[in-house]
């Protein structure tokens, strides 16, 4: 099983890469690739270290005054946006007002999806 740094690392490496294709990833999905089975990670603690990370990730691209890279992974059922942690814990660390209604955050998430592919797809054409 990746520890923490690793599973930091392989998360961020991920959410670029994803970010570049214009592309999204589930919640569960995202843990399967590390090797985690979505159904034992609530026991083990998984979720809490991929929330954290993401949080971390996203809260170290924002004071580089990028957009959220976390925004890109999605609960596969229901709404399919981010998660809770995304709209109010990420949103209160990095000075940002909670979301609470959800055609709210359906908005907000879209205009961060939008700001995303367009920051990575401006990278890509740089390198």
């Amino acid at each position: 099983m990746l520890n923490y740094a690793q599973m930091k690392e392989y998360v961020y490496k991920r959410l670029k890469e994803l970010a570049s294709k214009e592309d999204l990833i589930t919640y569960g999905d995202l843990l399967h690739e590390m090797g985690i089975n979505e159904q034992e990670s609530w026991e083990e603690g998984q979720h809490k270290k991929l929330r954290d990370i993401l949080g971390e990730i996203s809260s170290e691209e924002h004071k580089k005054g990028n957009p959220l890279l976390s925004a890109l992974v999605i609960h596969k059922e229901g709404a399919q946006l981010p998660g809770k942690g995304f709209f109010v814990g990420l949103f209160e660390e990095i000075g940002r007002k909670p979301i609470l209604d959800p055609e709210e955050r359906l908005r907000v998430w879209l205009l961060e999806i939008k700001k995303l592919y367009k920051e990575w797809k401006q990278k890509n054409e740089e390198h």
